[in-house]
């Protein structure tokens, strides 16, 4: 099964595309729903690639945490 975001992104870029097309070209193209397995995967591939760039822009590292501090309980 596809991960979700990566289907979802796949969508979003065909629909975008075929949108554009329609209106410039004044033709009715299929919906992403009905596009063959192997076409389907063309647009994955974009929306992999696209995905992979925007969550290494977004990645962060994570903060280092403080150091340990005495709470007490022990008593020594």
């Amino acid at each position: 099964m596809t991960d979700p975001r990566i289907e979802a992104a796949a969508r979003a870029l065909f629909d975008k595309t075929r949108t554009k097309v329609e209106s410039k070209k004044s033709v009715s193209i299929c919906d992403y729903s009905d596009l063959s397995d192997s076409d389907k995967e063309y647009w994955r591939d974009d929306a992999k690639i696209a995905l992979a760039a925007a969550d290494a822009a977004a990645w962060r590292a994570t903060a280092v945490l403080p150091p340990a501090v005495d709470v007490g309980g022990d008593d020594e």
